[in-house]
């Protein structure tokens, strides 16, 4: 198995074992959401006020969580490539001031102002009978496919 997770023994600890059914863990009102400001919003480049930007990260959040991912992307594309607006979901952030995250984690930046950051993936577990040959050539395709998120 290949993984990111430099921790992983046997792979991905995901499962979709009773996800179907699954309701969201945290109920939003209208304009909350768990992300921080950084920065300060730029009203040359976001056309947005502080109000009209916590509903949509609100709105994008319950997508999230009932993963409805395609109309969360879609809110998100909309505030990146509309009014400017960034969203870094790992640190649970974003900002309209026109600057990057820096430390490399541009990959949540979907206006593509930034180089994306690929993490490395790394053999765990067992090869499952794979043989040397076909170890190879998954990590040349896993290596040709990191060039290509890099873009």
């Amino acid at each position: 198995i290949w993984t990111t997770n430099p921790n992983s023994r046997m792979g991905g600890s995901r499962t979709t074992v009773g996800r179907d059914n699954a309701k969201p863990k945290h109920k939003f009102k209208r304009g909350e959401h768990d992300y921080t400001q950084e920065g300060d919003i730029d009203p040359k480049i976001c056309t947005l006020s502080l109000g009209q930007i916590n509903v949509q990260l609100s709105k994008r959040l319950q997508h999230r969580l009932n993963r409805e991912y395609t109309e969360a992307d879609a809110i998100q594309e909309e505030l990146s490539n509309t009014h400017s607006v960034t969203i870094h979901d790992g640190r649970k952030i974003w900002r309209a001031d026109g600057e990057g995250w820096g430390n490399g984690h541009a990959a949540y930046d979907i206006g593509g102002k930034e180089q994306r950051l690929v993490r490395p993936y790394n053999l765990s577990g067992e090869l499952n009978g794979l043989s040397p040959s076909d170890v190879e050539l998954v990590q040349t395709k896993i290596s040709v496919r990191s060039e290509a998120k890099r873009c």
